[in-house]
């Protein structure tokens, strides 16, 4: 997603939000909602030469734990942070990631699962 997709996203969110009207998002908003959100968390590990790769089940997770009917997207930061962000910061003080490795992410249950690949192996 660019940052002109993301503004035009913010902007009828907080117009929404602003006018009391409700604004219908679609999945394919809701999927450019997480790819941004998810975009912050891996843009601070890339700096660390670390991939994180989200598959569509782990995206479908994030929507589903980020999007409520009443408040429509605005959780999604939170939901992201809560399944996503916690888990990665626990699995970086664990010391179970380390520069050039590639996490792959998925939905398990009640929660993401991330796989550690090391150095391009399993």
């Amino acid at each position: 997603m660019n940052s002109c997709e993301a503004i035009s996203i913010c902007v009828t969110l907080y117009l929404n939000r602003r006018l009391g009207s409700q604004v219908e998002l679609e999945r394919n908003d809701l999927v450019k909602i997480v790819d941004f959100e998810v975009a912050k968390v891996t843009g601070r590990v890339r700096g660390k030469d670390i991939k994180v790769q989200l598959d569509t089940d782990a995206v479908d997770f994030l929507i589903n734990k980020g999007f409520d009917p009443i408040y429509g997207a605005r959780p999604m930061r939170r939901a992201v942070e809560k399944f996503l962000e916690d888990p990665l910061a626990g699995e970086f003080l664990r010391g179970n990631i380390q520069q050039g490795d590639t996490l792959e992410v998925h939905a398990a249950g009640e929660q993401l699962a991330l796989k550690v690949t090391v150095g391009g192996v399993t």
